[in-house]
């Protein structure tokens, strides 16, 4: 058994292969898949081998709590092998703001954007806004698959002074979060910086 890399970040989708060889004598031989960790989700538990031809499967990493590794075992009728992998979890890349300027109200937008692909049931990001002035929406969702949020909208007034606000993105790992900040300047042409 064999998967096409050693390490892997939650999100990420593998393919992994089965062969006898030496080829069996028998004509078909049924090889059990077994993860370590339900963080591993396999598309079949079994797959039945004729010979020396190969068989594939796919693992979709599921997210966890910290770095880990983990092993794929094969398992059939005389015969026991393993493949190992080593998983990180998810973690936040940065906070993407676009620039603007003008009077009056602006409309603001941002993305959140993950160092790698969301885990299969993807992943929920919490917002949160330093200033009562500035708000955000408190939950971003981004799909499996994907590494960046939908856009979202930071909502600031008109203002006569320049208020500072810092954006804060957070993710639940385990025991610790992961988070990410940017700061905005709004001013009465609402003129961003975004770090």
């Amino acid at each position: 058994i064999s998967l096409p890399v050693t390490a892997a970040s939650a999100g990420s989708v593998l393919v992994g292969t089965v062969q006898m060889m030496p080829p069996s004598p028998l004509k078909h031989v049924t090889v059990l898949l077994t993860p370590s960790d339900s963080s591993l989700v396999l598309s079949v538990n079994s797959v039945d081998l004729q010979g020396a031809v190969p068989q594939t499967f796919r693992v979709t990493v599921g997210n966890i709590s910290a770095q880990t590794s983990e092993v794929i075992t094969a398992s059939w009728t005389g015969g026991v092998a393993a493949a190992s992998l080593a998983v990180t979890p998810i973690a936040l890349s940065g906070i993407v703001l676009s620039t603007a300027s003008g009077s009056g109200v602006n409309l603001i937008t941002g993305v959140v954007q993950l160092a790698g692909p969301a885990p299969y049931g993807g992943v929920h990001v919490t917002l949160t806004s330093s200033s009562g002035e500035v708000d955000v929406p408190y939950d971003l969702f981004i799909p499996a698959g994907s590494d960046t949020s939908a856009p979202f909208s930071l909502s600031p007034r008109t203002y006569t002074t320049p208020i500072n606000a810092v954006i804060t993105a957070s993710v639940p790992i385990g025991n610790t979060v992961s988070t990410k900040t940017a700061i905005v300047t709004v001013s009465p042409r609402a003129n961003i910086i975004a770090v």
